[in-house]
């Protein structure tokens, strides 16, 4: 099993050419995200770069759409809820058949656990630190079915870039994120990404007054996936750092630090709800 840093440099806007399989075809993945805004930004490029997309809210919904169908190769979240990525792994390689040789990739918010792990390294192909971003997708779909498409000049997108003011998102990278997507997702993506946010930042508080430690550790791994893939800096950092003082039992002062991390979060979700309006609408 190998695996591929931060996904920051997926996103430059590079020109790629469209995967095709050996016999021409349009590449069949599974993607399989509990997140529907990382679901639809993650989908959205594998489609941008040529692939045919199912899409699987977690595991067990996977394993059903394995069952039923070939795939060139699946992209398995880890953190999912009813059925985990890694046991969803585990089942897919007991099917036999195509199903058992199916490349699966880990997409990971926490790559180094991944590492670590001699089981996750039975059943995946390779883990991609989540967010996953376009040339890291085409790099490891090339890599693993050994796919070949002819080169292209690799031309930097040279599109103006606005620069705004909200100190919690980084404004640049959102805009680079957003190249990526066709004009009717980007409102759409925008504002679940800024509902699931909110919804999470909820969790994380009413977790903490409970008090329920598996509550916070989920709301908090699932706010930390939202942050890094929608450029979301400030907060990303915060949670990273209140998941690593949790584990070595060195939170300090939680109540406080939870407040941070819920104030950043609401405020991270009214600014992206708030680029989401300023979008112009798209005529029918």
């Amino acid at each position: 099993m190998s695996f591929a840093g931060s996904a920051s440099s997926g996103f430059e806007s590079i020109k790629l050419d469209p995967l095709k399989c050996r016999d021409g075809s349009r590449p069949r993945i599974l993607l399989a995200e509990d997140s529907p805004a990382a679901r639809v930004l993650t989908g959205a490029l594998l489609k941008r770069i040529g692939c045919n997309v199912d899409a699987a809210e977690h595991g067990e919904e996977a394993v059903n759409y394995v069952k039923n169908g070939d795939y060139d190769l699946i992209l398995m979240d880890i953190e999912m809820p009813v059925m985990d990525g890694v046991v969803a792994a585990k089942q897919i390689r007991t099917m036999g058949g195509n199903a058992a040789k199916t490349p699966i990739v880990a997409l990971s918010a926490f790559l180094a656990d991944t590492q670590k792990s001699a089981f996750w390294q039975k059943h995946f192909d390779i883990a991609l630190a989540k967010p996953a971003g376009k040339q890291q997708l085409y790099a490891a779909i090339s890599q693993i079915l050994k796919l070949q498409p002819a080169p292209s000049e690799q031309r930097p997108d040279r599109s103006p870039q606005t620069t705004g003011s909200c100190q919690d998102i980084e404004e640049n990278k959102l805009q680079r994120i957003l190249l990526n997507i066709c004009d009717e997702d980007k409102a759409m993506l925008l504002a679940t990404a800024s509902f699931e946010i909110s919804k999470y930042s909820s969790e994380l508080a009413i977790s903490h007054h409970r008090p329920n430690k598996d509550g916070m550790s989920n709301a908090l791994h699932k706010l930390c996936g939202l942050a890094a893939t929608f450029a979301a800096t400030a907060l990303n950092n915060l949670v990273l750092l209140l998941l690593g003082d949790i584990k070595n039992s060195t939170e300090g002062d939680l109540e406080k630090r939870v407040q941070i991390i819920c104030e950043c979060a609401e405020r991270t979700a009214l600014a992206l709800k708030e680029k989401a309006k300023d979008l112009p609408e798209v005529s029918e």
